[in-house]
């Protein structure tokens, strides 16, 4: 399983399942709280592999991380001092270093004293290069460098979200209120994450999803009806009654 920690509201930190652009919790703070924070209280359980941006970096949590058996790929910080272990050779044309570093700051080493993997990668299309820090060894560097990469799925996940609920802009400014749009917005995709699910269907795009929603709000319909031209699937729970969504 992938967990992806990313930049999006300016007033959270949040996780998402990167296959299937899905949210699994939310963290909501204050602005003033720094996002890494929250990687602590992410439930990152043994063998779970999180990519982050180095807005999140902590050391102590990389620590945290290689006593647990949690695997990260994030990027290094430039002011980052450590000393090179040992060289790896790569024949990928996009990686141009590949090696095995210890942290020599006083903190940093104390925080995180195991040995890491930095590896620097050129991106195909835009010719940029990023340092990659990440505590996998057993995976090449440029398996590792399409994870970090992969990290943008969580970036459009969160555009979509600003962009088709209008969450850019809140209609109160109280704690509660702000909060209730956000949980608001995540449960109207969530919606129609579920619809695609049950009716294997992918027809709909989530804006189209947003525009036709907002004409048939106070309408009663079938939803699987409306959404995918078929028949309401059944839908059973553990006490074995069909399940019927209406909107």
């Amino acid at each position: 399983m992938a967990t992806v920690c990313n930049d999006g509201l300016c007033t959270d930190s949040k996780s998402a399942d990167i296959n299937n652009s899905l949210p699994e919790y939310l963290f909501i703070t204050n602005a003033n709280e720094h996002e890494n924070n929250t990687l602590k209280k992410m439930n990152i359980a043994k063998g779970y592999t999180v990519t982050f941006d180095k807005g999140y970096c902590n050391y102590a949590v990389f620590g945290d991380f290689c006593r647990d058996k949690i695997f990260f790929v994030t990027r290094l910080k430039e002011n980052a001092q450590y000393r090179v272990i040992e060289e790896h050779e790569s024949r990928n044309k996009h990686i141009t270093l590949d090696r095995t570093i210890e942290f020599t700051g006083m903190q940093t080493g104390r925080k995180c004293p195991f040995p890491l993997r930095v590896i620097k990668s050129v991106d195909e299309k835009t010719g940029k290069e990023i340092t990659i820090l990440t505590n996998i060894f057993n995976l090449t560097a440029g398996y590792i460098a399409r994870m970090y990469r992969a990290r943008w799925n969580i970036e459009i996940f969160f555009k979509t979200i600003k962009q088709d609920l209008r969450i850019k802009k809140f209609f109160g400014r109280t704690e509660n209120a702000v909060k209730t749009q956000i949980r608001i917005a995540l449960t109207v995709y969530l919606l129609y994450m579920k619809l695609r699910q049950l009716c294997i269907y992918g027809g709909k795009n989530f804006t189209n999803f947003m525009s036709e929603l907002k004409v048939c709000l106070f309408e009663r319909k079938d939803l699987f009806e409306w959404f995918a031209g078929s028949p309401s699937p059944a839908v059973y729970h553990p006490n074995d009654f069909q399940q019927e969504l209406w909107v």
